[in-house]
């Protein structure tokens, strides 16, 4: 397989694929008018990031920028797995990772309610960074040369004033315990977010406006991408 920086006019049908199981990435990018199908990756994260460099281990924007690549390129293994892309069409894969920056720890999703309540605790009142990295892949048609393109975004959440039952409430519905961070900020979570500094849309999971940014490097016209009538 070879990757290539060098662009070229595409000028066919593209096959728009999402390399994430998040309903709320799905969500938001149809909302955007774009209809993704959807190839979950099946990337180890907790691998990947214990491979990388000691200097990396607490690096948060280093570790999205990675795992949305191994993401997006595990979903290019599964696609030209031993055949070329024969097809008339281009094919784009969108492969993407969320971690929140707090104080220096690099959070993931608290996964069990104790890691959640302590977390959401230590947040209350207070500010992070949500970092989403973006990286997107072009197979050209009739070709197994791939583009590469990536990128991070950042966002400051800045929290209210969390209550211990309000913290527990929340933790009890579930919401927080996989989504990066241990919270949400289009559903029940947006409640305790006071404002935010930055992407929105990223902070759901995928910035649309980086998105966008990342065709237009790849040679295509994100307009064409739309599937509104």
């Amino acid at each position: 397989m070879m990757y290539s920086q060098q662009l070229s006019a595409h000028t066919n049908p593209v096959r728009f694929i999402l390399a994430s199981a998040s309903s709320a990435r799905l969500k938001l990018l149809r909302e955007a008018g774009l209809n993704p199908e959807v190839f979950v990756s099946e990337v180890d994260e907790n691998a990947v990031v214990n491979s990388m460099p000691a200097n990396l281990m607490h690096d948060a924007v280093s570790q999205v920028s990675i795992l949305a690549q191994e993401k997006a390129r595990s979903v290019l293994k599964k696609l030209l797995q031993n055949y070329y892309n024969e097809s008339n069409e281009d094919i784009l894969i969108l492969g993407l990772d969320s971690l929140y920056e707090f104080e220096q720890n690099v959070w993931g999703k608290p996964h069990t309610r104790e890691v959640a309540i302590e977390r959401i605790m230590q947040m209350s009142g207070k500010s992070g960074q949500l970092h989403t990295g973006h990286h997107a892949i072009l197979i050209p048609a009739h070709s197994n040369e791939v583009l590469e393109r990536g990128k991070v975004t950042s966002t400051q959440i800045n929290f209210g004033d969390i209550s211990q039952a309000e913290i527990e409430a929340y933790v009890n519905i579930g919401e927080p315990l996989e989504v990066a961070g241990g919270f949400t900020i289009d559903s029940l979570g947006s409640a305790f977010i006071k404002s935010i500094t930055g992407d929105y849309h990223s902070v759901v999971g995928v910035s649309v406006y980086t998105l966008r940014a990342l065709i237009k490097q790849l040679g295509l016209n994100y307009t064409a991408f739309w599937s509104v009538r």
